[in-house]
């Protein structure tokens, strides 16, 4: 797996949630899970976004976006995210 490229496309996926305004994300934290094959240059990879609540302030939501090429690194896939607060505020997260 082109690890620059999936990161590339992952990012891209998550754009859109990225630009969504905070109410409407919080109508997402209640749905499943996005997951779309997105193609990247010769390879296919399989990305999963998840809105859930942030676990340590219950306000803030969290959106987790994963992406891999089915081989080995569907066990372990690279990851993105960030958080959302109600005022409308973002920052990117670590280690989830």
């Amino acid at each position: 797996m082109n690890e620059e490229e999936a990161r590339e496309l992952l990012k891209s996926e998550l754009e859109h949630f990225y630009n969504l305004p905070y109410d409407e994300l919080t109508d997402w934290v209640y749905k499943p899970s996005v997951i779309k094959n997105v193609q990247g240059n010769g390879a296919a990879y399989q990305v999963e976004i998840k809105v859930v609540w942030n676990q340590h302030v219950r306000e803030d939501v969290c959106v987790i976006g994963a992406i891999h090429d089915g081989g080995w690194r569907a066990l372990l896939p690279l990851l993105e995210s960030f958080v959302v607060t109600p005022q409308g505020g973002i920052r990117k997260t670590r280690g989830i």
